[in-house]
C-alpha cells in the first residue's frame, strides 16, 4: 500500500520507540485480538507532532527535573518531558482484563506475607546474609515487629508489572509476570496524562477509528481515593498525608498530579513533602507512637 513520506518517518518512529516502550518509555495499550504492530496515519508534519507532544507533556505534567540538577537550583529551565511514545501499543483485550482480574488475589497475598513474620524470616534468613538493602530493610521490620503496630489499618500502594509473551509459530499469548513492586510505585497518576496524550494524537493525525479501542485509564482517581479514605480512617483531621521523596527529587509531574488529585476529592486533606533527610533530623515518635516532624 501505498505511503507518503510522513507515514513512512511515522511508523518508522513509532516502531523504535514501541520496542523501547518496556525499557523506560511511558506508553498506554490499545485492544486487539493478539500483539500486532499497528501503522497509524499522519496528516501533519511530524516535527509538528513532536513540538506538539513536547507542549502537551510540559501542559499535563508529563515532566522530570534533569539529573544535574543542582540541589540549591529552582529554575525550571532544567526539567524534561518524560519519555513517552507517540501512539499506544496494541495489547491482548483478554490477558489485558485477566491481569485485572487477579490484581485482588495478588494484593491479598501481598499482604498476608507481610504479617508473617515466621514465614519472611526462614525464606530472608540467608538473603541477609549477603545482601546489605534487604538486611536493612529485615531490621526495620523486625524492630516494628517488636515494638508493635500502633494503628490497625494500613494502606499499600502496589504496582504490578506484566508482559506478554507471544508465540509466534502457535499464533498464541501468555501473560507473565515480571515484578511486584512495594515500593518503588511511580507513574500511576502520569500514566493518565499519557492515555490523554495518545487520545490527543489519535484525534490530530486522523486516527479517530482506534480511540474506541483505547484502555480506559483512571489509574489517578483509584490511587487518590485510597489515600484521602486512609487519610479519613485515621480520624483524624488534623493530620497530615506526608509524600515521602529523596532530597533531589526528579519525578515531580507524577507526585504533583496525585496530590492535586487527593486535595480535589478532599479540599481539607493537608499535604505536605517531606525527605528522609527531614525525618531523620527534625522527626520523632511521640507518647502514641504519631509521627511528628518539627512541630506538626
Amino acid at each position: 500500500r501505498h505511503q507518503n513520506n510522513n507515514t513512512q518517518r511515522l511508523n518508522k518512529t513509532y516502531v523504535n520507540r514501541r520496542q523501547s516502550v518496556l525499557q523506560n518509555h511511558l506508553g498506554t495499550i490499545m485492544y486487539a485480538h493478539s500483539f500486532h504492530i499497528l501503522e497509524f496515519k499522519i496528516e501533519n508534519d511530524l516535527e509538528m507532532l513532536e513540538k506538539n507532544v513536547h507542549d502537551f507533556c510540559f501542559m499535563k505534567g508529563l515532566i522530570f527535573f534533569k539529573p544535574d540538577r543542582n540541589i540549591n537550583e529552582k529554575s525550571n529551565d532544567l526539567a524534561s518531558h518524560l519519555p513517552v511514545t507517540l501512539f499506544p501499543t496494541s495489547f491482548a483485550k483478554k490477558e489485558f482484563e485477566y491481569a485485572q482480574n487477579v490484581q485482588k488475589i495478588f494484593q491479598k497475598l501481598i499482604f498476608n506475607i507481610s504479617q508473617d513474620h515466621d514465614f519472611l524470616m526462614n525464606t530472608l534468613k540467608t538473603v541477609i546474609l549477603v545482601d546489605d538493602f534487604t538486611r536493612r530493610l529485615w531490621n526495620i521490620y523486625e524492630k516494628v515487629h517488636q515494638e508493635g503496630i500502633a494503628q490497625p489499618v494500613s494502606l499499600g500502594i502496589i504496582r504490578n508489572d506484566f508482559m506478554l509473551d507471544q508465540n509466534k509459530s502457535q499464533e498464541t499469548t501468555q501473560l507473565s509476570q515480571i515484578e511486584i513492586n512495594t515500593i518503588s510505585c511511580s507513574f500511576g497518576a502520569a500514566s493518565c496524562q499519557v492515555s490523554k496524550l495518545h487520545e490527543h494524537n489519535l484525534k490530530l493525525t486522523g486516527n479517530q477509528q482506534f480511540l474506541s479501542k483505547l484502555a480506559p485509564n483512571n489509574n489517578i482517581q483509584v490511587l487518590a481515593h485510597g489515600l484521602v479514605n486512609a487519610w479519613k480512617m485515621y480520624q483524624n483531621y488534623e493530620a497530615i498525608l506526608v509524600f515521602l521523596v529523596i532530597d533531589l527529587e526528579r519525578n515531580i509531574g507524577d507526585h504533583r498530579l496525585l496530590e492535586y488529585e487527593c486535595t480535589t476529592l478532599e479540599p481539607n486533606c493537608k499535604i505536605l513533602r517531606y525527605t528522609l533527610n527531614d525525618f531523620a533530623q527534625r522527626g520523632h515518635l511521640d507518647g502514641h507512637k504519631c509521627l511528628i516532624i518539627g512541630t506538626k
